[in-house]
């Protein structure tokens, strides 16, 4: 089976096993011996039209791998109106992603029977939430950090100066060793990684649209 067949699998597994579950129907959990055939998509589309018929609210539907807390700090959020900042990473390492992007905003559900959690950026931009990466929370209403993944660490950055390379950029971020970004001045460089680290809660207008980044 090539990965791409493969994570289809999975989630059409995971998904109808995690059905199975939240309408309290054992019979309908699909079997080891179900995995990759059309019984577990035919057990799915029972339950999806079972909840639809007698009306059963299924909520905010979350990856299988997504910590209780995570789902309650999300929901939370959500039923509050507060203002999130997500830290994406490994999951097992809990190594931070340094992602950059719709990280910061209110958090939403999409509409239908099984609503995935989205993040509302300032923009109005409404974003799936890899709920299953998230490895920290920080709410900016009052800074506070909400979660945090028991091996949480980020990667070795540096920021280094090359006048003859980087054509007006010569100050290079570097993460793990390779290019993330380049800047004109150092000052800039660090609020960038600042933010990209935590420390800067919000990032200050003009600096990614300065920033070259590397593809």
């Amino acid at each position: 089976m090539n990965p791409k067949d493969k994570k289809i699998h999975d989630y059409a597994f995971s998904e109808t096993r995690a059905l199975a579950q939240r309408l309290k129907a054992p019979k309908m959990l699909p079997t080891k011996e179900e995995y990759g055939t059309p019984h577990v998509l035919r057990k799915r589309r029972v339950m999806i039209k079972f909840a639809q018929t007698h009306k059963i609210p299924l909520g905010t539907w979350f990856d299988e791998q997504t910590p209780q807390r995570v789902r309650k700090i999300l929901e939370d959020a959500r039923k509050n109106s507060e203002t999130l900042r997500l830290f994406y990473g490994d999951r097992i390492s809990g190594k931070d992603w340094l992602q950059l992007h719709h990280v910061i905003g209110k958090i939403d559900r999409n509409k239908g029977m099984m609503s995935l959690p989205v993040i509302i950026s300032d923009d109005k931009t409404r974003i799936p939430i890899e709920d299953a990466a998230i490895i920290r929370i920080v709410r900016l209403d009052d800074n506070q950090e909400l979660y945090r993944h028991g091996g949480y660490h980020q990667p070795e950055i540096e920021l280094t100066r090359d006048d003859d390379v980087h054509w007006g950029h010569p100050i290079q971020v570097l993460v793990d060793g390779q290019p993330k970004a380049q800047f004109k001045d150092i000052g800039k460089a660090a609020l960038w990684v600042a933010f990209l680290c935590g420390d800067c809660p919000q990032l200050p207008d003009g600096i990614t649209a300065e920033a070259v980044l590397a593809s």
